[in-house]
C-alpha cells in the first residue's frame, strides 16, 4: 500500500512541477512576443538609407540623384563587406611604418563599427 502511496505523492508533484514549468513557457513565450514587437518599433527608427524609397528623399538625405546612383557610388567605392578597405582619418598614422602598411590581417585598434559600411557611408 505504501508503494502505492509513494506513487500517487511522485505522481501530483510531477504534476505540480509540469504545471509551473508550462506557466514559466507561456510567460516567456509572452516576453518574446513583446520584445519582439519592441524591436520592430525600433528597426522602424532607425534611420539608415533602407528607410527611403522616393528620390526626393535619398536627393534630401544623400544629395545623389536617386538610389540607384547612391548604391552605384557606394559598390564603386568597394568598401569590403566588414568595411577592411575603409581607412579612417588619421587612422594611417600608427598604420604606417616607413609608408608601408602593416600587417592587412592585424585586427584594427580602437572600437568596433557599429554600423556597416553602408551605413557609415550614408
Amino acid at each position: 500500500m505504501t508503494h502505492n502511496c509513494d506513487i500517487q505523492i511522485e505522481n501530483e508533484r510531477l504534476r505540480k512541477e509540469i504545471h509551473q514549468v508550462t506557466t514559466l513557457k507561456e510567460n516567456f513565450k509572452l516576453e518574446v512576443e513583446e520584445l519582439t514587437h519592441r524591436i520592430s518599433i525600433l528597426e522602424a527608427r532607425v534611420f539608415t538609407i533602407d528607410r527611403f524609397e522616393s528620390d526626393k528623399d535619398v536627393t534630401f538625405y544623400t544629395g545623389f540623384p536617386n538610389r540607384i546612383v547612391f548604391e552605384s557610388v557606394f559598390e564603386f567605392l568597394d568598401p569590403g563587406n566588414k568595411g577592411e578597405n575603409i581607412s579612417y582619418w588619421h587612422s594611417d598614422d600608427s598604420a604606417t611604418v616607413n609608408n608601408q602598411r602593416c600587417d592587412e590581417d592585424a585586427p584594427k585598434q580602437g572600437r568596433p563599427r557599429q554600423l556597416n559600411p553602408k551605413e557609415e557611408f550614408f
